[in-house]
């Protein structure tokens, strides 16, 4: 059950725009589970037995590519039926989600989780952990850099669906316009930025309102490591020389205008923009790929990828943003069964074909090494076969990243705390140790011991 202290972080939920999750969380263990034998003894022979039982499962996701996938899944199981249930969107299945936990009733199976999330619900310990089940034997179907993303504290708190590997977006035709060159580095992106503005100055190099998300992943970038955690021992570390690089350079692209600071991520304004050439590029994640093709369509033919831009010449290093992984909660009466539709669904071939055919950005190993894959020429980006970027951004993501146990809640508050930086054009390192203070206070708040 949990402990007094730890009642405090499940009750200022309706305190922030985001769930914030408690340490621990009362549910079933391994054991307690009808269909499942002790975890010392629940091997692979037994989650495949129990894929052929009649069996419903629920899973909660809002991923588009994830109606065929169960489908498909169903058809290879007919004993197993899913039910799939979309919430809407991530925060919004996050609340939802953590209101069933601490009510003890209406879980679902399984949940689609962002990488952010799962170490908050796998401190909860809401999550089952796959490592007694011998799921870890699974490692080598993934890139290194999304596996590390499921492990938590010695953990193995869900299977890798999808990552988000920086990369460098940008309008070709912007770029053809006012004879500019891809940049490669972050002081030619500077001041290739600088070109831009002064040649028209309704244009932007990039859009950036101000969202955790992408600073978190820039950060990484830049070889920052702001984030661990030991058990209930969390350190946060916001001026580390990673957070410090990265707001120096973001420091000239806000305080001189060069990037758009007034159109949040999704807005109407944000869509315009990448559709009419406002923006002459956008530094995202691989899955924006998808996002491109999908809700810019009158810009195909338009857009290219390259790789995220340097620190140094010559380097290669990444950071990811975005990503999710299907987890299997402690409370599932079924969890053998749904751990082996967790494993098809992240790992079987016909499972991964319709994810990358339908705009998703592969896990495993199989398909990002993969000839048809690397090799396809995607026509909304002009035929540039823009995946063998992604894959060398996957392949170069620096190792040893963190996130918070409670980043849920941190990037609700980014706003409040280094928001202003963008607002006002003011100094970011000054943002990010105010966002730092309220951070660590919350963290000690709920029961976690953060310096």
């Amino acid at each position: 059950m949990i402990r007094s202290s730890r009642r405090r972080f499940a009750a200022g939920i309706a305190a922030v725009a985001v769930a914030a999750l408690p340490l621990a969380a009362c549910g079933s263990s391994t054991e307690d589970a009808p269909n499942a034998k002790p975890s010392a003894v629940a091997t692979q022979a037994d989650i495949d037995a129990a894929l052929q039982k009649e069996t419903t499962l629920t899973f909660w996701a809002w991923g588009p590519q994830y109606a065929d996938v169960v489908k498909a899944f169903e058809k290879a199981y007919p004993k197993v039926h899913v039910k799939l249930q979309n919430n809407g969107s991530n925060t919004t299945e996050y609340t939802k989600l953590q209101n069933v936990i601490t009510a003890g009733s209406g879980i679902p199976d399984i949940a689609q989780l962002e990488y952010t999330a799962l170490p908050q619900f796998a401190f909860g310990k809401s999550l089952v952990d796959l490592n007694a089940y011998g799921v870890a034997s699974m490692k080598d179907k993934y890139s290194p850099s999304i596996w590390s993303e499921v492990n938590v504290s010695g953990g193995l708190f869900g299977l890798p669906q999808d990552g988000g590997p920086l990369a460098m977006f940008y309008r070709q035709d912007v770029f053809d316009k006012y004879d500019l060159k891809v940049p490669t580095t972050w002081d030619d992106y500077i001041a290739t930025a600088k070109k831009l503005r002064a040649a028209d100055p309704k244009k932007y190099m990039a859009p950036d309102a101000g969202e955790a998300g992408l600073t978190n992943a820039l950060i990484w970038q830049a070889g920052g490591k702001p984030y661990s955690a030991d058990g209930e021992k969390v350190t946060v570390n916001l001026a580390d020389e990673g957070s410090l690089k990265w707001a120096k350079t973001w420091d000239q692209l806000i305080q001189q205008g060069l990037i758009d600071t007034s159109s949040p991520s999704f807005s109407p304004e944000w869509s315009q923009g990448l559709a009419d050439g406002k923006y002459a590029t956008w530094i995202a994640g691989a899955w924006a790929a998808g996002t491109l093709q999908n809700r810019i369509p009158q810009a195909k033919g338009l857009w290219r990828v390259a790789p995220v831009p340097q620190y140094e010449a010559g380097g290669k290093a990444s950071g990811a943003q975005g990503g999710s992984a299907s987890s299997v909660l402690t409370a599932s009466k079924n969890k053998l069964a749904a751990i082996g539709f967790v494993q098809w669904m992240s790992a079987n071939e016909e499972a991964n074909k319709i994810w990358v055919d339908e705009g998703g950005f592969p896990s495993t190993t199989n398909i990002l090494g993969g000839d048809e894959w690397l090799n396809r020429k995607v026509d909304y980006f002009g035929g540039q076969q823009i995946n063998t970027i992604f894959a060398e951004s996957a392949a170069n993501v620096s190792p040893g990243w963190q996130f918070l146990p409670y980043e849920v809640y941190a990037d609700s508050v980014f706003s409040d705390n280094v928001g202003p930086a963008y607002t006002k054009k003011s100094d970011l390192a000054a943002g990010l140790k105010q966002w730092q203070e309220q951070i660590v206070s919350y963290g000690n708040q709920q029961g976690f011991s953060v310096n």
